[in-house]
This record gives structure tokens, sequence and C-alpha cells, in this order.
């Protein structure tokens, strides 16, 4: 295995990008305005980093599809047997990265649905985090600068350190309320995490066994097969383990980004790519469809968000993308549990 490894993150289902994203679609397979799919666009970014090895987290169930849309991209494949949200994603990467290697690989965890505008800028940040973590006990962030009280991201808080392109992390927040995320938006060395994880393999594994004992664990148990992989905690790496760290530092990312997790940020991007004119506006505004065979229309309605399918319309008020996982969760407990 080479001396370094990009592991995607590719086994969530993507709930609140439903009704783009089923089950037998899941989001990182969406296809963009170019023709190719999110997890495509994400192996793309990673051409210039020839030496590495790609690795692809995902669910059995995705295996098949993920294959024969990459083909001979990914050198290997962690399945996980279901899903266990990131903290077990990239607690198993780690550990079976370790048993298979005798030396101390620098993982970069990447999710595969983030949109990322300069693929010249991103590879540069990536650069400075993988130089850090080689010789540095850390876990890098890629940090963007917040636009909006954003309630649905990680923040960042930070200080300069010696290297100018490095800063330390003091306090690190996943998802909080729309008051805190406005007050650090106050501050001007506050970032978003982007959701890209750097550090030597060693590193990642001790984050894990020192704040989250029960998961590392389990997961030790399962890739030794000792264990279910039922019984692994489904915990989020961000709030499980990198809110408790103090050994975190943040490359700022100069490029343009969105977490294309949500079904609201997906049509802002589907917008922005669009030639014609098939969505029109009139006496509201702040309105945004996703419709490739209907013209839409708006009238005397504002910050409302339209997506169409061949078997579902969502008409949602702007802001409310987050709720989406609810109307999933209801879909699953009632007969329309086919249009998942």
């Amino acid at each position: 295995m080479a001396s370094m490894v990009f592991m995607l993150l590719c086994g969530g289902q993507g709930k609140r990008l439903w009704p783009l994203s089923r089950k037998s679609k899941p989001k990182q397979l969406l296809q963009m305005i170019s023709g190719k799919t999110l997890l495509e666009n994400t192996i793309d970014r990673l051409v210039s980093f020839e030496d590495a090895d790609i690795g692809l987290v995902t669910t059995k169930s995705y295996v098949q599809a993920i294959d024969t849309c990459l083909g001979d991209k990914v050198d290997f494949y962690v399945v996980e047997p279901c899903a266990r949200n990131t903290a077990a994603a990239i607690a198993l990467g780690v550990e079976q990265v370790l048993k298979s290697n005798d030396t101390d690989p620098v993982m970069v965890f990447l999710p595969s649905d983030h949109y990322i505008g300069d693929n010249q800028a991103f590879a540069q940040a990536i650069e400075v985090a993988i130089a850090h973590a080689k010789n540095h006990d850390d876990i890098v962030l890629v940090g963007i600068k917040p636009t909006y009280p954003a309630t649905g991201y990680g923040y960042a808080a930070t200080h300069q350190l010696d290297q100018a392109d490095i800063l330390k992390v003091i306090k690190f927040h996943e998802k909080p309320d729309l008051q805190t995320a406005e007050n650090y938006l106050e501050h001007g060395n506050v970032f978003w995490n982007a959701g890209i994880f750097v550090a030597r393999a060693s590193v990642l594994h001790h984050a894990i066994k020192t704040n989250q004992p029960e998961l590392h664990q389990s997961i030790f148990k399962y890739v030794h097969e000792m264990g279910d992989y039922q019984d692994v905690p489904a915990l989020s790496f961000d709030r499980a383990v990198i809110e408790h760290c103090t050994n975190v530092s943040l490359v700022p990312g100069e490029f343009p980004w969105k977490d294309v997790g949500s079904i609201e940020n997906f049509t802002e991007l589907f917008v922005g790519a669009q030639k014609d004119a098939s969505v029109f506006s009139h006496k509201g505004h702040s309105n945004i469809a996703c419709s490739t065979k209907k013209m839409i229309v708006f009238l005397g309605v504002s910050d409302v968000c339209l997506v169409e399918t061949d078997d579902v319309i969502v008409v949602m008020q702007r802001g409310q993308a987050e709720a989406m996982s609810d109307v999933v969760a209801h879909l699953e407990k009632g007969p329309m549990e086919n249009l998942l």
C-alpha cells in the first residue's frame, strides 16, 4: 500500500436529497449537469496525486453500482455490511488499512457528495494538509469561510500558528443552533468544516480509541471476525471524535465549495448550471426549481424550492432542507415506502 491513501466516504443514502436520491440510486451516483456523477467528480479531483492509493468506504448494497460507475479508478473497497454513520466508516477504514499495512500512511478521508469549483486550489490545500500531517500528530481539517449562519455544518474556531498556511483549531462545534452560528460569524477566525480529515492512520486510530472506546472495540472485533457490525454505534465522526480532540489543525480552502447533501443545495447547483429559462418567477423572489421536463412558474410566492421527478413533486420553503429526513422517516413507516 502507498504511503498516502485517499478514502472516499460513499455509504450514505442521502435522505436529505430525496426524492432525487433513492435506495437504488444514492446521492453519490446522482448525475450533475456536466454529465458526471458527484462521485466521478470527486475522483477527478485526485488526478494530481499519482502516488496515492484510492480506497472507498461504502455499504455492500452499493458496491456493484459504484464499481460500474468507477471501474478501475479505485484501488480497493472497504465494505460495511450496513451503514453506521461516519465515525464507524472512518474507524473501519483506518482499522483495515493498519491491518494490511506495515507503515503508517497519511489518510485523507473525503466526502463523495461535495461540489468544489476549483480542482487546482483544492489540490493545493490538500497538499498543505498532507505535509503537516506527515510531520505532526494532528488531524487536519480543510475549512471554508462561512457566508451565512448555517446550522448543518461544523464550525472550527482557530488561531494562527507559526506556519502561515496552517491554523490551530481551538474549538470545534458540530451543527450549532442558529444563535450560536450567528455568534460564530461575528468572529473572523471561524471556518466551516468541509468534511475532509487528513492524518496519519495511527493518529486517527488513537483519536477514535481515546474518545470512543466502545466504537473502537466494536470495530476491532468486527475486523477480526469476533463481532457483528450491527453492534457498532452509529455516530458522527465530527461530533463523536473531532469535538473532543485537542490535536486538530486547519488549512483554509480557497475554492468554491458546497455540501450537496441537501435538496436545496443540489437545486441551487442545478439552477446555476442551467442554460435555459425553464423557471420563471413573477411577483416573488429567491425561488429555485429542479425540473428537466417541465417549465416551472412561481407566481406571488418567494423563497420556495421545487423539485420534480417522474413520481414525486416536492414544494418546500427554503431553509427547511434539514427536515427532509423527517419526510423520509414518515414514508418508511407507511404504504409509500416504494418511493424511497
